[in-house]
């Protein structure tokens, strides 16, 4: 084949080439679906496992039903799910009380940042340890055995000098204890020393 052969061909294959790219873009636009950006927002807040428990075959045509106001995002199990958890987790680490998660074996699962800075906790090596290092667990044995609750249990953490007030709570379906306490060591010493001046002001009556 000659040179202007091969110019000739490449000339047709590139001008063919150019044809397709401008028709295609062309039908790209013509015949794109619009996205509404609403609608693409209220997708993204779905967890879009397509689980169908809402009643709809996959996240987006719930979606699309939320968009329409013919559904509700509360529809969705996981969503709820995982706002339910966001939200335990922002009390667990916001309260001012020192809180933590105990299995029925009396080892600890989890202390929020309050009670790891109560206890000089640095690191996650905690997590499995029995509860009775950082506080007597006969509360606890109390809760699980007599099926209560325990409310206000004082209990001195003797080696800390400081003195807990704590309340326990068995959660029966996860088999887990909530542990709640605060610390009333100053609350104790004022006390201490308003019974202690009321004693010496009547000695001197």
């Amino acid at each position: 084949m000659s040179i202007t052969g091969v110019l000739i061909a490449a000339l047709i294959v590139g001008g063919t080439g150019v044809f397709i790219g401008v028709f295609l873009g062309i039908a790209g636009k013509k015949f794109a679906v619009e996205v509404d950006e609403k609608e693409e927002a209220i997708l993204a807040e779905l967890p879009g496992n397509n689980c169908g428990g809402c009643g709809y075959k996959t996240c987006r045509d719930h979606a699309i039903a939320i968009y329409n106001n013919i559904s509700e995002i509360n529809m969705c199990s996981p969503y709820m799910r995982q706002k339910a958890e966001n939200i335990a987790n922002l009390i667990f680490e916001s309260s001012p009380f020192l809180i933590g998660l105990v299995d029925k074996e009396m080892n600890i699962l989890e202390f929020n940042s309050n009670a790891k800075q109560f206890f000089d906790i640095k690191d996650d090596d905690y997590i499995g340890y029995p509860m009775f290092m950082y506080v007597d667990d006969a509360a606890f044995y109390d809760c699980l055995n007599n099926y209560k609750n325990i409310y206000n249990n004082i209990v001195p953490i003797e080696d800390m000098n400081k003195t807990l007030s704590q309340d326990i709570f068995w959660l029966y379906d996860e088999e887990i204890f909530m542990w709640m306490a605060y610390d009333i060591t100053e609350k104790i010493e004022n006390k201490k020393h308003a019974d202690q001046v009321k004693q010496d002001t009547m000695e001197l009556a």
